[in-house]
């Protein structure tokens, strides 16, 4: 049975006219947003789209299927926030999704200090990819979003009474072995990559996306010799030799790695990473939200996360 995923990338679709927009606005790889597509089709046993060259247009079942789905998410954003507001003991609930890799060393003190400032608050937090945070947001299902992007949330992303705002951003880094030949650089030119092995996250993750634009512009398609999403892997990878890798500046901070860190040089348009927080303004909860996110611009502005190029 087809399930909300697949009618938000139905409406992305439908809107922006196109997969590749479509993908780019949910964060999204497009296969994956071509394989939602086309198992909703399946479902409903009919052609949604006709793709062509310039786009993707609706067909007539499409065009009818459209209202009733934009009507479906709006009943089911409004269940959702009535879902959750106060927990059993009588204390406020707050429902986080975030993208743990950058807060992994700052958020759990951050949260025990928070719940002693709010008394009786119960926290209920969900590792999450940037683009199912800002879904569940939509949704009413969580209360505050924590993402990585390569920039600020686009206001269109966001659903009706939502609002972001930035905690920190950082520039790029390029990490190598001890001994490593790139090591003998004060500054890592983009050419120079195209010469070593690579380890990088898996294709579909937002941080890849970042790569990849950012090799797309300087004519380098890479073959990743390692792809992986848990970045202790990638780490000790890169520390023992298997490859190089390019990453947030931020990341490096946690851990206590034998690796070289070195700055990227010669980029037009070098990677960044945004942290933002979103969260709907009318929340019930929206005083220990802000209480919430004082607290990590505070910490990430302290321990120097935000690194720049």
């Amino acid at each position: 049975m087809a399930d909300l995923r697949h009618y938000a990338c139905f409406i992305e679709v439908a809107l922006r006219g196109g997969f590749t927009s479509a993908a780019k606005s949910l964060h999204l790889s497009q296969s994956a947003v071509s394989s939602q597509i086309a198992a909703l089709e399946k479902e409903l046993d009919c052609q949604l789209f006709i793709r062509g060259r310039d786009g993707a247009r609706l067909t007539a079942e499409g065009e009818l299927l459209l209202p009733r789905v934009q009507e479906l998410m709006r009943l089911a954003a409004d269940i959702g926030s009535l879902s959750g507001v106060i927990t059993s003991s009588g204390g406020p609930l707050l429902r986080i999704g975030a993208t743990l890799g950058p807060l992994f060393d700052s958020l759990p003190a951050i949260l025990a200090t928070l719940k002693n400032k709010h008394h009786g608050l119960e926290i209920r937090i969900r590792d999450l990819q940037a683009s199912d945070t800002i879904f569940k947001l939509g949704l009413g299902q969580i209360d505050l979003g924590l993402v990585s992007l390569p920039g600020p949330v686009a206001p269109d992303l966001l659903a009706p009474g939502t609002t972001s705002v930035v905690l920190a951003e950082e520039g790029w880094v390029v990490l190598a072995p001890p001994r490593h030949p790139l090591t003998e650089l004060e500054t890592v030119p983009v050419a120079a990559l195209k010469e070593h092995r690579l380890i990088l996250f898996p294709e579909g993750y937002a941080l890849r996306g970042v790569i990849d634009d950012f090799f797309s512009k300087a004519n380098f398609q890479p073959e990743p010799t390692i792809e992986t999403g848990w970045s202790d892997l990638l780490m000790r990878s890169v520390e023992q030799g298997l490859g190089i890798s390019i990453v947030p500046a931020g990341l490096v901070s946690v851990g206590d790695w034998k690796l070289e860190i070195l700055p990227l040089s010669g980029a037009d348009h070098p990677p960044r990473r945004v942290i933002s927080a979103a969260f709907l303004e009318t929340s019930p909860v929206r005083d220990v939200i802000e209480s919430l996110v004082s607290m990590l611009a505070d910490s990430m502005a302290r321990t120097g996360f935000g690194v720049p190029d």
